[in-house]
């Protein structure tokens, strides 16, 4: 599979989009036509960028290579731990929230009435 990116001398990335911008990693685009569409997009300000940045179209071959086998269940039971996990963590997050939160309200009660 032959992927394309915009790399500048300098060896930075374009991120794709209206508005250039670079970095290390950069847009992957997937197709040759995806490319083009992006670069006719463009204003001739922004083209004109490009050009002063000597920019080049970068292809790159993706191989296959299989890195790993695991049993279907097994993979869905890990991506379930994860939801789990992070549903765990988004519950101590909004508890915590939430006493903090009473803990203020109890505060300024206490500063309003006095303490019994």
């Amino acid at each position: 599979m032959i992927v394309y990116k915009i790399r500048t001398k300098d060896g930075l990335f374009s991120q794709g989009g209206t508005w250039l911008r670079f970095n290390k990693r950069g847009k992957v685009w997937k197709r040759r036509g995806d490319l083009t569409c992006h670069l006719n997009n463009l204003r001739t300000t922004e083209i004109e960028k490009y050009e002063r940045l000597e920019a080049m179209v970068v292809e790159y071959e993706l191989v296959e290579r299989e890195t790993g086998i695991q049993p279907l269940a097994c993979y869905i039971a890990g991506v379930q731990n994860r939801k789990a996990l992070k549903e765990q963590e988004r519950e101590r997050f909004r508890a915590e929230r939430l006493q903090k939160e009473r803990r203020q309200q109890y505060e300024e009660l206490k500063k309003e009435f006095g303490e019994r």
